[in-house]
């Protein structure tokens, strides 16, 4: 749905500007997801992760397997729409043919023209998900 993919083009506008509340604000206020605590900073790096990049300053150094389930550790995942999985995975599939070539990919600034003309092309989507957004803001957990 058109819906959906104005989300997830907000959440990678947000990653590529390396807004981490914004980001976090979007993983869970307008996409939906849900983790038991509800805290800011590993929503921010589940998104970043997932939808980006796994560079050191979001997965402290960890590798994907220990990076993984450290953030289950931390804040387990409750609900994540359907909707998003996919492009989480291929995120972390291109990240990863990337790194077989040395290349360090981050897939929310290669995406960006295509999430900005998206959104643009449904300013009016967009506007009705934002407002959404503000109406009902997630409740997050600092710790």
């Amino acid at each position: 749905q058109v819906e959906d993919r104005c989300r997830l083009a907000m959440l990678l506008l947000a990653l590529a500007d390396r807004d981490d509340d914004r980001a976090a604000a979007v993983y869970a206020d307008v996409m939906g997801v849900r983790t038991k605590h509800m805290r800011k900073d590993i929503l921010f790096k589940s998104a970043a992760f997932w939808y980006d990049r796994d560079t050191a300053d979001v997965t402290n150094g960890m590798n994907v397997h220990h990076f993984t389930e450290w953030l289950h550790a931390q804040d387990p995942v409750q609900h994540l729409p359907d909707e998003y999985v996919m492009a989480g995975r291929v995120s972390v599939l291109l990240r990863g043919v990337g790194a077989a070539f040395g290349v360090k990919v981050q897939t929310a600034q290669a995406w960006r023209p295509h999430a900005e003309a998206l959104l643009r092309r449904e300013d009016a989507v967009a506007r009705r998900i934002l407002a959404q957004e503000r109406a009902n803001p997630a409740t997050f957990s600092t710790a």
